[in-house]
């Protein structure tokens, strides 16, 4: 039997990808009734009132909007006690990793390392740094590291993140590139995949990693 999925944001960039990747898997369809899963691809302002739709369904829902409030965020711990729910500010799973790979270089490379994140994107996107950079520089923060952001928002450049860790000797780079969007739009339908069968709680691509 099929998920079941409401898309959020259905029309936009990453929820048309989405939205197409699930009408031809036979995995999933498409629904506005009777729902399994939300996934939430909208903007910062229909983040509150999707949340409620899900609370009140008590149904998971997947949200991968940034540009969020702490707010919002603090909603998400409390919403979490009741239904399952993923946040992700970048549901690629080829990201998901870099936060791992970041990590432990940052932890085993030289202590006294510079560390840059340069994150380039299209000239549409809004939030700068992106959300994505934020995450990643708070999994490094949470050992220690506090890299400096860069942002550069250049023609219909889909996403690419590079770490640079860098010393007088040496240097190590760590770099994902999102070729097409169709990279986060099969991570969200991973992720929905994956809550469907999830207690209540807050998850996050790694758990879907790690599944």
């Amino acid at each position: 039997m099929s998920l079941k999925v409401t898309i959020f944001g259905a029309t936009g960039r990453l929820g048309s990808s989405i939205s197409n990747l699930a009408a031809v898997d036979p995995r999933f369809s498409l629904h506005s009734e009777e729902i399994d899963v939300y996934i939430d691809a909208s903007l910062p302002p229909g983040v509150p009132k999707h949340l409620d739709i899900a609370l009140a369904a008590k149904r998971p829902i997947v949200i991968g909007v940034t540009g969020l409030g702490e707010d919002v965020h603090a909603s998400f711990h409390k919403a979490a006690k009741t239904i399952p729910i993923l946040y992700a500010p970048n549901f690629s799973l080829g990201v998901a990793l870099l936060q791992r790979f970041a990590k432990f270089a940052a932890e085993a490379f030289h202590a006294n390392a510079d560390i840059d994140l340069i994150e380039t994107h299209h000239v549409q996107k809004k939030d700068a740094p992106s959300g994505t950079a934020l995450a990643i520089a708070k999994n490094l923060k949470s050992i220690g590291k506090n890299p400096t952001l860069h942002s550069i928002r250049s023609g219909q450049t889909v996403g690419k993140h590079e770490l640079i860790l860098n010393t007088a000797e040496e240097q190590i780079s760590l770099t994902h590139v999102a070729h097409s969007r169709d990279a986060f739009a099969k991570g969200a339908l991973a992720a929905a995949l994956f809550l469907s069968v999830r207690p209540p709680g807050l998850y996050g691509m790694e758990d879907v990693v790690n599944s």
